[in-house]
């Protein structure tokens, strides 16, 4: 036996009555879920990143002290940097470098969880971000900062060969110009409380959750960099050094269902 639906006698204004209840319907939950949500800037968040100092290569004078952040590439043999939180533009400044204009928008919502806490979901797209690209198939060793390449010099994994773009040891020594990208990132974080510090992402990222710190749920990551492919790596995708390529980056990142993906792919282009 089947059942049939009867078309209304006047479909056009059924249509707008329905769509005028959903709409009812959906800003009610919405109205609920967020009554007591507020928007904090973005400035919030950029303005406590990269709260450690971490050596990071050789420059004239001394040794190059980097803003921490990540690096992002555990899905595969190449490691993606993207100055999300414009960390290499910052470092570089310090030493008397051009400001290379990252900028940044988005926002912060921060609604309260019945603990006492508040979950902070932050929206941050990032323009003119320095990014580059390095070959990390010798990484072994995670910890310290410090890794074989595949050069076999043992140094920060963002500092081995690059494959597309320059890291900003090279930049600082003047070797190359900034391969300038967009980055757009969503992050689902557990605060202490209302209006508190947004956290280095470095001090909170695979903690576990707990009732007194603040831990991330969730990271969601989309960029990509364009530019040539450097001395020695044309050989590896079947074109010649200098070829153009794109490099793309996906990151998910998620506790609550033990997902960890950092997805990095290069193709020439052309072909």
């Amino acid at each position: 036996m089947r059942a049939f639906l009867r078309w209304p006698k006047k479909p056009v204004q059924f249509i707008k009555n329905l769509g005028i209840l959903l709409g009812l319907i959906i800003f009610s939950f919405a109205s609920s879920a967020y009554a007591k949500a507020t928007i904090r800037p973005i400035r919030d968040f950029i303005s406590t990143q990269g709260q450690h100092l971490v050596p990071d290569g050789p420059v004239k004078g001394g040794e190059l002290m980097f803003l921490s952040g990540f690096v992002w590439g555990t899905n595969s043999d190449y490691i993606f940097s993207v100055d999300y939180a414009g960390l290499d533009n910052r470092t570089l400044m310090l030493l008397g470098y051009p400001n290379i204009g990252t900028t940044f928008s988005g926002f912060i919502l921060e609604t309260p969880l019945p603990d006492g806490q508040v979950l902070d979901s932050i929206q941050v797209f990032t323009r003119n971000a320095n990014a580059y690209v390095v070959d990390g198939t010798a990484y072994l060793t995670p910890g310290a900062n410090q890794a074989p390449c595949s050069n076999g010099s043992f140094i920060n994994i963002g500092n081995c060969p690059a494959v597309i773009g320059y890291n900003d040891v090279e930049l600082a020594n003047g070797v190359g110009k900034p391969i300038l990208t967009n980055s757009l990132m969503d992050i689902e974080l557990v605060n202490s409380g209302p209006n508190a510090p947004i956290p280095d992402l470095v001090d909170v990222t695979g903690n576990p959750p707990s009732s007194t710190s603040a831990y991330v749920e969730s990271i969601r990551l989309l960029s990509s960099v364009e530019g040539p492919l450097r001395k020695g790596y044309g050989s590896a995708f079947g074109v010649p050094d200098g070829t153009p390529a794109l490099a793309t980056l996906n990151v998910i990142f998620d506790i609550t269902k033990n997902i960890d993906n950092e997805i990095v792919t290069i193709k020439p282009l052309g072909r």
